[in-house]
């Protein structure tokens, strides 16, 4: 048995003794000549296991050490022996202030040891038992933490599922957070549904009627919502709105929208035949649209819903109204990513309201191949089969909205919150080694609990666990002064964005907007809501979001100028119009919005942002526009605009 022992005796013999006695059997000694050196060197950073107390001391004599020793809670348990070469009294007072055992001088070396090693001994108990009582006090807060959650998990469940696909709605309560719904561009599938006759039908037949139709209408279209995994866009009555792609990504977009479309209008069949036969002339009509749109939740308090917004959006919807009984029309960019799978013929084009050009349009017989990957599930079932990640395979990590690790392209499942902070932390500060102190600093953000090293080697215990069971443990190394994530740039999206950001930047400088809009637009769907969204504020955290949140602000603004320098000016208004929105002193997106509408024919309209930017401006900050803008809406004025 070793131990770090504390002799305190003023004189420097009987230190020496005490010290070649101890030391022989492999004891760590350290010494101190009087009362208050003895009590500073208890109380520092780093105490003795046991201490040796002479009792005859100049100044602070043995007895009241000891009796200062045993005023402190956490050395309540430290092992004193006091030294005395007095008689019977001298032992009573020892034990009475609060000494654990003595022994007389001169002493026995026998004896000494002895009692040494039984204090030692009892003190390793205690230390262990302590030891365990603070891991179970940490696992304790875990699972708290856990049932907290899951409760939460519940109800944010059953606010999600109105509008999200029920596997949907479980993936963004996994990834910890909703900002995946907040604003954002993507392209997708949209499918727009509507029945025929419902005006009329509504206007003469009983509500009870009416209501009892449209839960026939709503039970197919939610079925086939539930088994494409599809988000609802919009629910008006008679009229749905759903879409392919969005929040999460899915293969051939639309490919799987075509498939819903062709698989609920089969579905509607036998409930159409069955509105006949009780006299009601109803039935569907469908159109499916593809491209990009500007997605995210509008509502107020209790009541949101997630949408697209943009011309594919109204396009469908205009495509929807002159769709007959039964017909599923097309987009021309439908078309285009589905004609070898599908049965589809050629209608004369349409004056579609609000599009100037006449629009080629296809109506949709049915579909000979689907090939969808195993997302698609089996009717009815609401919650598809988890795919269990393959053990050593390919791992990826995200910061670029919550905090997810996939293992070939699976989802590993990270649902304590502390769990995902412990990653995050290591993520952010990958290229250096986390300190213990600076992880349990950040972890209880500044005010850790007693017992939080403790926790904190639960937490990074768990966080290892997890590693394991999709093999790379290895990942997680444990250093001498703290622990690091050993993994390359290539597995963590930050890395990935910053590339695909310089890479589109200097496309962007040498005069190649076409392929700076690829790139691009490819380090933008890298991200899933806003950076870190699902950790707590420390200090790091904090200033990694931020300076990820202005690159990414400055790259969507590049982004913006290369599309309006391709001509896309019509097309990236709708974005234009949410990014002003969620920036509204954000000058060079003014700039862009300006050029934008007067590019598209709408001068009046890019004047008057002007001057809606002049007066946020002065109300917010007593400041005018910046001179270029000013310059720049001199020349929308004097239409003398000659290039983004």
């Amino acid at each position: 048995m070793t131990g770090e022992i504390l002799v305190v005796d003023d004189t420097p013999a009987n230190v020496r003794l005490l010290e070649a006695i101890l030391t022989t059997h492999g004891y760590t000694v350290r010494a101190a000549t009087s009362g208050p050196e003895a009590l500073a060197d208890i109380e520092g950073d780093s105490p003795p296991d046991l201490v040796l107390l002479d009792i005859q001391m100049p100044g602070m004599n043995g007895f009241e050490v000891c009796r200062r020793i045993r005023e402190k809670d956490a050395l309540a348990m430290l092992p004193v022996i006091m030294i005395t070469a007095s008689g019977g009294s001298e032992k009573l007072a020892a034990l009475d202030c609060g000494a654990d055992d003595f022994i007389p001088r001169p002493f026995d070396q026998a004896e000494l040891l002895a009692r040494v090693r039984s204090l030692l001994r009892i003190k390793q108990y205690h230390d262990t038992i302590a030891g365990q009582a603070a891991e179970i006090a940490a696992w304790n807060r875990v699972l708290e933490e856990q049932v907290a959650e899951q409760v939460e998990e519940v109800q944010h469940l059953q606010r999600l599922r109105h509008f999200l696909a029920a596997h949907v709605a479980d993936a963004v309560i996994t990834a910890g957070d909703d900002a995946l719904l907040q604003p954002h561009r993507r392209e997708v599938a949209i499918v727009y549904c509507d029945l025929r006759g419902f005006t009329a039908f509504a206007s003469n037949a009983e509500p009870e009627e009416v209501l009892f139709t449209l839960l026939e209408y709503h039970a197919v279209v939610g079925a086939t919502v539930s088994r494409f995994g599809a988000t609802v866009g919009g629910f008006a009555g008679d009229g749905v709105m759903m879409f392919f792609n969005d929040p999460f990504p899915c293969d051939e977009p639309a490919l799987r929208a075509v498939q819903a479309t062709v698989d609920m209008r089969d579905a509607l069949r036998p409930v159409v035949d069955g509105w006949r036969e009780r006299g009601h002339k109803l039935d569907a009509g469908f159109a499916i649209s593809y491209g990009f749109a500007t997605l995210g939740m509008i509502g107020f308090e209790g009541r949101y819903e997630y949408t697209a917004i943009g011309s594919v959006a109204n396009f469908g919807k205009r495509l929807c109204d002159h769709a007959g009984p039964g017909e599923i029309l097309i987009s021309q960019r439908v078309h285009s990513a589905v004609q070898d799978r599908v049965e589809a013929s050629a209608q004369a084009p349409l004056h579609l309201r609000g599009f100037d050009e006449p629009a080629p349009i296809w109506r949709l017989e049915r579909v000979r191949e689907t090939g969808l990957p195993a997302l698609v599930t089996d009717a009815g079932n609401e919650e598809p089969a988890v795919q269990a990640p393959a053990s050593g395979g390919h791992v990826e990590f995200r910061l670029l909205g919550p905090t997810r690790m996939l293992v070939n392209g699976v989802e590993v499942p990270l649902r304590a919150a502390r769990l995902r902070h412990l990653l995050s932390l290591l993520l952010v500060h990958r290229d250096e080694i986390s300190s213990v102190d600076r992880l349990v600093d950040e972890l209880w953000e500044g005010n850790p609990p007693e017992s939080a090293g403790a926790a904190l080697r639960v937490h990074v215990s768990r966080l290892r666990k997890v590693l394991a069971a999709v093999g790379h443990d290895d990942l997680l190394v444990t250093r001498p002064s703290g622990y690091q994530l050993d993994i390359s740039s290539a597995t963590i999206d930050v890395a990935r964005f910053e590339s695909c950001t310089a890479r589109g930047q200097a496309l962007l400088n040498d005069g190649d907007p076409e392929g700076a809009v690829e790139s691009l637009r490819e380090a933008l769907t890298l991200w899933h809501g806003e950076a870190l969204v699902d950790v707590p504020a420390s200090s790091s955290v904090v200033a990694e979001a931020a300076r990820l949140g202005e690159l990414r602000l400055g790259v969507l603004e590049d982004c913006i100028e290369a599309e309006l320098a391709c001509g896309r000016h019509r097309q990236v208004l709708g974005e234009l119009d949410a990014l002003v929105a969620a920036h509204p002193l954000r000058e060079r997106l003014w700039a862009q919005r300006m050029t934008a509408l007067y590019h598209s024919g709408r001068q009046a309209e890019a004047l008057a942002a002007y001057q809606s930017l002049r007066r946020k401006l002065a109300e917010e900050l007593g400041l005018d526009p910046s001179p270029q803008l000013a310059e720049l809406h001199d020349r929308i004025l004097t239409r003398t605009v000659e290039s983004v």
